[in-house]
């Protein structure tokens, strides 16, 4: 009796083991792709050459809609918008030091908004040779009489930086000017470079801030007018922004 018992358990137990083993060797698998086609942006497509919108200097991934938008030719590599400067006004007889106002216009929302000025510029050309921004500027001029002008006076652009937007750029850009309270000088009738980005630097959507912020912008564009015997005018200096692509060597 004591035999059978003991046979009759070690069979059971070598069932139990046979159908784990059994149901351990179903196996199923399957092998799939995902495929992508890369193709250059195409400068005669006007799907790959839609304008990019501004957007707000503090928060890049946030539409801004400036009340006087001043957009570059349009292209793969472009200037997506440029400020004005407004210095507002002075009174004869002493040298003064006035900034540019902020730039107004509206948020995501549609409400009215002020924020620092900017140059925002986009390359999507897919060439990833870099590209460099730079300004010229022609002397304050009387809008009345051209031979009014304001010979002597200094623009300088302070506290500059450098910012991007987070689902559109790479690479910041290797070298730039105007950081800091000294800034950079736009002397009149000079070319300055601004901003250069380097191979593979610059890619997407990039702002040159005039301040870190709107409180710090309000003193990030600088005038300076000495004493000198200058006539009452209304008077104009036209700003070039130009960008350029910058072939690797």
């Amino acid at each position: 009796m004591k035999k059978t018992l003991v046979t009759t358990i070690l069979l059971a137990g070598s069932l139990v083991v046979n159908a784990q083993g059994a149901f351990a060797e179903n196996k199923s698998s399957a092998t799939t792709t995902g495929s992508l086609t890369v193709t250059k942006p195409d400068a005669e497509n006007p799907d790959d050459t839609v304008p990019v919108a501004p957007v707000d200097p503090n928060d890049p991934d946030t539409p801004f809609t400036p009340d006087e938008p001043n957009q570059g030719t349009a292209g793969l590599l472009t200037i997506d918008q440029a400020p004005d400067f407004d210095f507002g006004s002075i009174k004869l007889g002493t040298a003064k030091t006035v900034y540019a106002a902020l730039q107004s216009g509206t948020d995501s929302s549609g409400a009215s908004k002020e924020v620092q000025n900017f140059v925002q510029v986009t390359d999507k050309s897919g060439n990833y040779a870099g590209w460099k921004l730079s300004v010229k500027r022609t002397e304050f001029t009387g809008t009345t009489a051209e031979t009014n002008k304001l010979t002597g006076s200094k623009v300088t652009f302070k506290n500059a930086v450098i910012r991007n937007s987070a689902t559109n750029a790479s690479g910041t850009p290797s070298r730039f000017q105007g950081a800091g309270t000294t800034g950079v000088e736009i002397p009149a009738d000079q070319t300055v470079e601004l901003v250069t980005a380097g191979a593979n630097e610059g890619i997407g959507t990039w702002i040159y801030s005039l301040g870190a912020d709107a409180q710090q912008g309000r003193e990030s564009v600088e005038l300076f007018i000495p004493v000198s015997n200058y006539a009452p005018d209304s008077y104009v200096s036209t700003f070039t922004w130009s960008l350029t692509d910058a072939p690797s060597t």
